[in-house]
């Protein structure tokens, strides 16, 4: 027996539907009022009869302009590299969305009905995250260079250049190798379950290793292998 759907005996049901009948996407939606994508998805597809563009325009429940589809198309190409841009300057999409001033909403509708412009947000997201592998990788293996403090006062050289010490991140070493190099560096526990007939599964639970515990020699060692493997 099918499952019934647990939107259409939600009080805040009548929102919903006008809510998709106003086009906005089952991921905003599903924010809103606190639903899974799927169960919004699912309720739309099965549930909600389609409004003639009119009146869908027209839905009953108060909400902010309809996603997407404000912006003309001839100068939608413009405003998505734009927000792009933005978005892999700043690593996030509220702060993009600010930065060209466009609502969050409009991303949403994007994603769900512009597959070029999903594809080319999922680019970006991954570049965001190279950058953060970059600084990471920058300040455990590179090293920062930090001023030189002593008595309240910062040291300089000979020429009047401040003197500087290369600092390296010990915990972010940990998080690479554990991330880049896992069956090496990755402490491992033993997990047994009880499984057919009484006889045991044995799994692994991979934890992320802790450098803690290592001496300098240990985190040069690391360091110096992390660098050879990038």
């Amino acid at each position: 027996m099918s499952r019934s759907c647990s939107i259409c005996t939600n009080p805040q049901r009548d929102a919903i539907d006008a809510a998709h009948q106003r086009g906005e996407s089952n991921r905003r939606i599903a924010s809103q009022y606190g639903l899974t994508e799927a169960s919004v998805r699912r309720h739309c597809a099965s549930h909600v009869t389609e409004l003639p563009e009119a009146k869908r325009r027209d839905a009953s429940v108060p909400h902010a302009r309809k996603q997407g589809e404000n912006i003309p198309q001839e100068v939608r190409p413009g405003t998505q590299a734009a927000f792009l841009a933005a978005f892999v300057e700043l690593g996030n999409e509220i702060g993009a969305c600010r930065a060209i001033q466009i609502d969050p909403g409009t991303i949403d509708w994007w994603e769900e009905h512009d597959t070029d412009f999903s594809f080319r947000y999922a680019r970006a997201k991954a570049e965001r995250n190279d950058v953060i592998r970059g600084e990471m990788y920058r300040r455990a293996i590179k090293g920062v260079p930090e001023p030189v403090v002593s008595g309240g006062k910062v040291m300089t050289n000979a020429d009047g250049s401040v003197m500087t010490v290369q600092k390296y991140s010990d915990a972010l070493i940990g998080k690479l190798a554990s991330a880049w190099m896992r069956s090496e560096f990755a402490d491992k526990q033993q997990v047994e379950i009880s499984g057919k007939d009484g006889g045991p599964i044995q799994s692994q639970q991979t934890v992320a290793l802790d450098v803690r515990g290592m001496t300098p020699e240990q985190l040069a060692a690391l360091r110096q292998v992390l660098e050879a493997g990038q």
